[in-house]
């Protein structure tokens, strides 16, 4: 079993990466996000722990990149 999240804030796009993922490997186990928010609260409040995480680019609020990279020091 490889848990793999899927956050994307368009339900279609998530869906195809889901029936992409499933095609290619038989064992990964996905579960759809639609804010990185909702992901964040599934790994910190119910102790979700994907091996892998599939973000989105572009996405209201948050995106993937902020939610992968955080705040670089400042360096001033």
């Amino acid at each position: 079993m490889i848990p793999i999240a899927i956050c994307d804030d368009e339900l279609l796009h998530a869906r195809q990466t889901q029936a992409a993922i499933r095609r290619c490997e038989a064992q990964a186990v996905t579960r759809c996000f639609e804010t990185p928010l909702a992901l964040l609260a599934a790994v910190t409040q119910q102790g979700y722990a994907p091996r892998v995480a599939v973000l989105d680019i572009r996405m209201a609020g948050m995106d993937g990149i902020e939610r992968s990279f955080p705040a670089a020091p400042s360096s001033s």
